[in-house]
């Protein structure tokens, strides 16, 4: 009965999580507009999630280094720097942004780079719940990886509808990556838990560079399809 009930409180958290934060950014609340308090909520429900599922993230642990987190630091100031190069020698993909107002990775304002770490900790939080729930009940690594894609698949598929085709298409497309990364990181290496987050938070800073590069191609693809 407990694991069924971790079940659901777990999907509970992304339906409610998301759920709201779809409203909220109708009523105006953004990753660049009144963005503190998208940042409060991310932490308020990534405290929830931290809070009841504990008992299994306390397996989070490994021999204390400071690698990974000067490695997150770096990977910050090369997106900061990303940033201040696109708005300096890349022409703004006026056009798209006007077309896709709600995708905000698109954008590249640099009040995304405060808010956007927050929505990426909750995320990774309740990725690193599920990819240690599996590994409680001893499935293999591979088992563990063909799981995570199933269930990232399916979370995205409903993402398709709010972002559209394309950019629905591109988040299922990352996830599935990402579903293959993740556990790998996560259980075989020393603070894979925090390359784990590094890697969710380098596919937002990248993608941002990569559409204001090929945002004319873009554009045709979008016309064409």
């Amino acid at each position: 009965m407990s694991v069924i009930i971790d079940l659901v409180v777990w999907v509970l958290l992304w339906i409610i999580t998301f759920g709201i934060f779809y409203f909220m950014t109708k009523r105006g609340v953004t990753f660049n507009k009144r963005y503190g308090l998208l940042i409060l909520f991310f932490l308020f429900f990534s405290f929830l999630a931290v809070l009841y599922f504990r008992d299994i993230l306390v397996n989070l642990k490994g021999n204390f280094t400071l690698i990974p987190l000067l490695i997150f630091a770096l990977v910050y100031m090369i997106t900061i720097a990303l940033y201040h190069f696109s708005h300096q020698r890349l022409q703004r993909p006026t056009s798209v942004i006007e077309r896709y107002p709600h995708q905000h990775i698109i954008k590249m304002d640099y009040s995304y780079l405060v808010s956007m770490p927050f929505h990426v900790l909750f995320q990774q939080i309740m990725v690193w719940i599920m990819i240690l729930w599996l590994s409680k009940q001893n499935y293999s690594l591979f088992e563990i990886i063909f799981y995570s894609m199933i269930i990232f698949g399916l979370l995205h598929v409903f993402a398709i509808v709010p972002n559209g085709k394309i950019f629905g298409t591109y988040y299922l497309i990352a996830s599935l990556i990402g579903a293959f990364i993740f556990p790998i990181l996560i259980l075989n290496f020393n603070y894979g838990f925090v390359y784990s987050y590094i890697v969710h938070f380098s596919f937002y800073s990248i993608s941002s560079v990569l559409f204001w590069l090929f945002a004319n191609k873009f554009l045709e693809r979008i016309k064409s399809s």
